[in-house]
């Protein structure tokens, strides 16, 4: 699975690469509303390379609870060499 995400800017890189089971895995960890998931990736301000997704709307720190780190999905082109995205 890819994720793209581009600000009106242009692309800048922000590329994700998710093994179908670890998508699924993400997208159940993000919030509920409407009866839907809502999937926020974000970064983090303190630091710009780090990505997560917001397990909540709000929140005052980037802990466990209130975000997954997906950082290390961001442009994972080594799961394409391995064949991992097609397995899950």
């Amino acid at each position: 699975m890819c994720y793209v995400l581009s600000p009106d800017s242009g692309y800048q890189s922000d590329l994700f690469l998710f093994p179908v089971r670890e998508f699924r895995r993400i997208i159940k960890a993000a919030p509920i509303a409407g009866g839907k998931h809502r999937v926020y990736l974000s970064r983090a301000a303190a630091d710009p390379g780090r990505w997560f997704l917001r397990r909540q709307t709000r929140f005052d720190q980037i802990d466990e609870t209130s975000c997954l780190d997906v950082w290390s999905f961001r442009r994972a082109f080594h799961l394409l060499d391995r064949g991992r995205l097609a397995k899950g």
